[in-house]
């Protein structure tokens, strides 16, 4: 994808500049979370991550690399043309090792910010504490923490998270939901009719509050 944005030179110590990428990532590249993309900026070539600004839509942040080989003044029309960039997947789990899935037992978030590793103990049918070690952090966790998560713990999975839609009525039996709340992200297991939510607990439906806006497919045998 190709595209014009104007450089303005950060007004203080330690900002950098952001370039607002001006096409929804989810549409264009099927990719969600930070997206790991290559960059041309006036025919110099780099590695960059799109960062998330919400809905689809993302922001470039200009690095010191960028300034240093470009040298852009206030005002330069800059050519911008970004890609997806394809990093290589860790092996697919052998089936005869992975993870089988009869059940689902609730697990609650003990820090309001564990929703995603809570999930990874509910998937995996291991403690928190477990979790939290291999994924060192009780913070936020994006699609790939929890991806990388998944292989850990031998969780065969879909591809990639797919877009959830309005018109899509039916959910695969078991799956990890990524869901907005008014103001934060959450993460939701669902197994069978069932939405096991870290922070609400056991749910026939997702949470009044809650729109889910993305799925991965856990496979469960």
């Amino acid at each position: 994808m190709c595209f014009n944005a104007v450089y303005k030179t950060p007004t203080e110590k330690g900002q950098r500049t952001i370039i607002d990428v001006p096409f929804n990532v989810w549409d264009e590249f099927n990719l969600r979370g930070p997206v790991p993309v290559n960059v041309r900026i006036n025919n110099f070539s780099f590695e960059s991550k799109l960062s998330p600004k919400g809905k689809g839509f993302y922001a470039l942040f200009f690095t010191k690399d960028m300034c240093k080989t470009i040298m852009p003044n206030d005002g330069d029309t800059l050519h911008i043309e970004i890609e997806p960039r394809i990093i290589e997947a860790p092996p697919p789990i052998d089936l005869k090792d992975a993870r089988k899935i009869d059940n689902i037992v609730l697990v609650k978030e003990p820090v309001s910010t564990a929703c995603g590793q809570s999930c990874i103990a509910m998937l995996a049918g291991v403690d928190i504490s477990d979790v939290f070690k291999t994924m060192k952090t009780k913070g936020p966790t994006s699609s790939k923490m929890l991806i990388d998560a998944m292989y850990h713990y031998k969780i065969c999975h879909g591809e990639r998270f797919l877009h959830f839609s309005k018109e899509q009525l039916v959910l695969p039996e078991t799956c990890l939901l990524q869901v907005k709340m008014p103001n934060y992200g959450h993460w939701v297991v669902y197994h069978k009719g069932v939405f096991y939510d870290p922070e609400f607990g056991e749910l026939s439906a997702c949470h009044e509050n809650g729109k889910i806006s993305s799925f991965l497919e856990i496979y469960t045998s």
